[in-house]
């Protein structure tokens, strides 16, 4: 994979607002969630907001945009236990399990970005989303399959790009944590995600962070590049960790192309009241410091070709 123009840098920003701001720290990619989301951990945004969106970024020259298709978060309280007997997963108040009805809502929202002709599959524009279920005999996460699939045929079909979200997190927390011992564990999440047929996958490689992660998070990374799908490292992603997440996924030594591992981070400063403002400094800070170690990794390369 080609490394890119930019830093492979995305930032997910909550309203349209300050989409160029991102944008103007070199920011390759833009995930658009809906205003005021960041706390439920990013929702659907409205077709206002991408069109607001698109009409403050330079057309020729603006970042990938990708849109996030999530119609809720989290529930406020664990679901009724039907099944007493059934395992306990890590996460029992679980997101990405949904309704009838919010698949629906689903469908509906991609079909009406698409159809609105707004995005550009030539830029790589696309969609994120990821939808679990329980299996039958223990009430352990698996993909949904039959789902995910469903959305990514509408999505492929129309040319754009289809990203797997930190749904899967909870899968890979089920894998274990020591290394080595979850390589296959992971390789069977993994073959999954390609039979759905996800292009690229958001994941901190379990629930928490990325750094927090960072052991069973390499294997994901290997994985992945077997089965031809992009990683996308976020959760707690900052300029300060940015190295040591290099040296844990055997990018700072060269071992692998960087062009394949993107980095994904919200840049927000939370105030003590919950005030969300956009770091300007972290945002700058990111962006310099992938700059550097994606130079430092090629030349690397480079040297050892």
């Amino acid at each position: 994979m080609a490394f890119t123009a930019g830093p492979p840098l995305e930032v997910p920003i909550f309203g349209a607002d300050t989409g160029a701001l991102a944008a103007s720290f070199g920011t390759s990619r833009l995930e658009l969630n809906r205003a005021e989301s960041y706390a439920q951990g990013g929702i659907t945004p409205t077709l206002n907001e991408l069109t607001t969106l698109l009409s403050s970024l330079s057309h020729d020259n603006r970042p990938t945009v990708r849109i996030m298709i999530r119609p809720r978060g989290p529930p406020s309280s664990p679901r009724p236990e039907s099944n007493p007997g059934r395992k306990q997963d890590l996460a029992e108040d679980q997101d990405f399990i949904y309704t009838p009805e919010e698949f629906s809502a689903m469908i509906g929202s991609i079909k009406q970005f698409i159809s609105s002709g707004l995005l550009d599959p030539s830029k790589g524009d696309g969609f994120v989303f990821g939808i679990l279920k329980r299996t039958a005999s223990d009430g352990a996460l698996e993909l949904d399959q039959e789902r995910n699939t469903e959305l990514v045929t509408v999505v492929k079909k129309a040319g754009f790009k289809a990203v797997l979200h930190r749904a899967v997190d909870a899968l890979f927390s089920q894998c274990g944590s020591e290394a080595g011992s979850a390589a296959d564990a992971v390789g069977r999440v993994m073959e999954a995600v390609r039979e759905c047929g996800f292009d690229v996958m958001l994941t901190s490689g379990g629930l928490g962070s990325a750094a927090g992660n960072v052991v069973r998070l390499r294997e994901v990374v290997a994985a992945a590049e077997r089965e031809g799908v992009e990683v996308i490292v976020g959760g707690g992603v900052r300029s300060g960790k940015l190295r040591g997440l290099f040296g844990g996924l055997g990018l700072d030594l060269g071992e692998r192309n960087v062009g394949a591992v993107w980095f994904h981070s919200s840049c927000l400063r939370i105030s003590v009241e919950g005030q969300e403002t956009f770091d300007q400094g972290e945002a700058s800070g990111l962006a310099h410091e992938l700059r550097g170690l994606c130079m430092e990794s090629k030349e690397k390369q480079t040297q050892g070709s």
